[in-house]
């Protein structure tokens, strides 16, 4: 709607003798996520850790989900916050028959997830070209 349209209907509806309530919040900067969940896959580098960070310092509990244990590890304790905000959790995600099952643990570590990020690559064997012989799509 145009914005000098909507006063003017507000105007008269104020006049009319309408009463128009409004509720304003204050969210403070590092609470906006505050009390949410997220899972991360593919979080121990590059989108996956920053898409972690940031959702850390937004105030979320965070579960970052890779293949490597040692990785995760090292990823995990390179972070900074509170240590019970962030989790790891192994899991190849080529794995899908057993997807429900690793669902329901990480639902367990954190309890009900608000935000799930499917972050994570998987390469599945020699890639070929897009491209036509003569290089056009």
């Amino acid at each position: 709607m145009n914005p000098i349209r909507y006063i003017r209907n507000l105007m008269r509806y104020m006049r009319s003798g309408g009463v128009v309530y409004t509720t304003v919040q204050q969210i403070e900067y590092g609470k906006l996520l505050d009390g949410k969940t997220a899972v991360v896959t593919g979080g121990t580098s590059g989108i996956g850790l920053a898409v972690a960070q940031k959702f850390l310092g937004l105030g979320a509990s965070v579960c970052i989900i890779g293949r490597n244990e040692t990785k995760l590890k090292n990823t995990v304790s390179g972070l900074v916050c509170g240590k019970e905000k962030i989790f790891s959790y192994v899991w190849d995600l080529q794995d899908v028959a057993d997807a429900p099952a690793h669902v329901a643990a990480i639902e367990k570590i954190l309890g009900t997830i608000d935000i799930w990020v499917n972050n994570a690559g998987i390469y599945i064997g020699k890639m070929g070209t897009i491209l036509k012989k003569n290089g056009m799509l």
